[in-house]
């Protein structure tokens, strides 16, 4: 990276490198001007070269990774209510006599949605961290995969002469669940594959930074918040 940092500042010719803020910074509009016109060159990549761009890539890898996804349990531990809501949806299609939504949409920040598909168990093909050490080499996570533009996970059930089996899908593209044999699943393989997750899913718990003191004091806060009102 810093030697990026060099290359790049003295390609505009400054006499001093600029810092990794504004690097990124033109990083980031040369993207945006790439997806609003993908046959027009912008300005902000021509600084850019091939190798600059590969390096850029990866340092985004390890933001996402680290931020969003497998670089520490707790990103994606938290997921574990929205896989429980659909794994409940499914059985209720299933099991309930009663007329089920042909859909459920759920919208939120691509964060949210990263680690969505990491508690799934998507893109995660080593149990190595990703670290500076793989930059070069065929990592299995990338972000430009995993969290693209409009990022997007799918949960398909399907009624079939055999059984209910469930599909998912990544940015459209169909994608195997972790402990299913194919894209199509069954219901029952899917529900105990998941069954960890779902028993194991106490936010409350897992986000109680500095332990169990802490979510006692946060509580004793909120019951104290009313009467500190009344005195004030």
């Amino acid at each position: 990276m810093l030697e990026t940092i060099g290359d790049v500042s003295r390609r505009l010719g400054f006499s001093q490198n600029m810092t990794y803020t504004d690097l990124r910074l033109m990083y980031d509009i040369c993207r945006y001007d790439r997806s609003l016109s993908p046959d027009q060159r912008s300005p902000w990549c021509a600084v850019f070269t091939e190798p600059d761009l590969k390096v850029l890539e990866f340092d985004m890898d390890l933001e996402y990774y680290w931020v969003d996804s497998y670089g520490y349990a707790l990103n994606y531990r938290q997921a574990c209510p929205q896989v429980k809501d659909f794994v409940d949806k499914f059985r209720a299609v299933r099991e309930s006599g009663e007329p089920q939504p042909l859909a459920n949409l759920y919208f939120s920040h691509l964060g949210g949605v990263l680690k969505f598909m990491t508690r799934l168990g998507l893109y995660n093909y080593t149990a190595e961290k990703l670290n500076s050490a793989h930059f070069g080499s065929e990592q299995a996570f990338r972000s430009s995969l995993a969290s693209a533009f409009a990022s997007n996970v799918a949960l398909v059930l399907f009624e079939c002469n055999n059984g209910y089996r469930v599909a998912a899908y990544s940015q459209e593209h169909p994608v195997t669940l972790p402990g299913c044999a194919g894209h199509l699943c069954p219901l029952d393989d899917v529900i105990r594959q998941y069954s960890d997750v779902i028993a194991d899913c106490d936010v409350a718990e897992m986000c109680a930074a500095g332990g169990g003191w802490l979510r006692q004091a946060w509580n004793t806060l909120l019951w104290a918040l009313p009467g500190l009102a009344l005195v004030a």
